[in-house]
């Protein structure tokens, strides 16, 4: 599936349950699966149902981790600054390097740029009702280190974080 730098998804990505993955010929390349809503787990799966990536709630943390199948820490992200909920840095890791990405999704429109170090542009996010004929989501990499299944669990993991953040302020 990493070998697509552009992938589409249904409208109900940030729904219980599953969600093809689709490629700009609407071929399903794999599917993403959110088991739960109270304590999220967000599986990323290839078109043969193997297990890419998954991403969770750190044990007794609000931090949000994306590992892989052995389960190895790849990034956690977190709000960028705890007085401006809605801003996230993902810190990427692997052996060679560490690096982080900035995810600032607006407040009106499902979409977002999510920037790498230097502010460029390494992946967009957003709506797009062109391609297909039903209203899909398209996902775009740029940058070559970000995996497009990891940058699918990152922006899961955001939304996730700001339901928790919601949900934590209502019960006040």
């Amino acid at each position: 599936m990493d070998q697509y730098r552009t992938l589409y998804l249904d409208e109900n990505f940030f729904t219980t349950g599953r969600t093809d993955i689709m490629n700009d010929q609407q071929e399903k390349v794999g599917y993403i699966h959110i088991k739960s809503v109270l304590s999220p787990i967000v599986e990323v799966y290839d078109h043969r149902d193997r297990l890419q990536l998954y991403g969770s709630f750190g044990l007794l943390s609000n931090r949000w981790v994306v590992c892989d199948t052995s389960r190895q820490v790849l990034g956690k992200l977190r709000n960028r600054y705890f007085w401006q909920p809605g801003k996230f840095r993902y810190r990427y890791r692997n052996l060679q390097n560490k690096k982080n990405y900035y995810i600032q999704p607006p407040e009106t429109a499902m979409a977002c740029r999510i920037l790498d170090e230097q502010g460029e542009t390494a992946a967009y996010f957003g709506e797009n009702s062109h391609i297909f004929s039903k209203k899909v989501y398209e996902v775009h990499i740029y940058d070559a280190d970000l995996r497009i299944c990891e940058l699918l669990i990152v922006l899961t993991g955001a939304c996730m974080t700001q339901k928790q953040e919601k949900s934590s302020i209502s019960s006040l």
